[in-house]
């Protein structure tokens, strides 16, 4: 008999496991490397990540650029600042001193407010007539 209660008896153990496992980091990191922009199919990469943090948690964004190249990131554009404030944006350089390496962009946002917001980021030539989005990366961060 004792064999039979004692899978009974993990049950609730293991429903509180699986419960907090679904509950949403306090901060988030997404990196994305040169790689995966440039196995995007077709002229335009197109890339979409997900993401759930707490209020008052970190979202750490980084992803791959050249400066060498005239191209960089535009600013981000938040579709909801009352969820997500950016804190800041940094170049980070390659690790080798070899020129024309990639480096990466991060930026730091924080969470503010319960909801739901996407964060959009474009790759261009930033002068006029310069090749526009020929990266975009978009950021779905739902706050908790």
């Amino acid at each position: 008999m004792a064999w039979k209660t004692t899978p009974l008896a993990l049950a609730p153990l293991l429903l509180f496991a699986a419960a907090c496992s679904s509950q949403p980091a306090r901060d988030a990191v997404v990196e994305i490397p040169c790689e995966q922009f440039s196995a995007e199919a077709g002229d335009q990469a197109r890339i979409t990540r997900s993401v759930s943090v707490k209020d008052g948690g970190h979202v750490v964004v980084r992803l791959c650029t050249n400066p060498s190249t005239g191209f960089a990131w535009e600013d981000a554009d938040v579709s909801t600042p009352a969820v997500l404030v950016e804190r800041s944006r940094e170049f980070i350089p390659p690790g080798v001193t070899m020129p024309g390496s990639a480096g990466l962009e991060q930026w730091t946002f924080e969470a503010v407010g319960h909801g739901a917001c996407t964060v959009a980021f474009s790759y261009s030539r930033p002068w006029e007539g310069g090749e526009k989005g020929i990266w975009l990366f978009e950021l779905e961060v739902t706050v908790e």
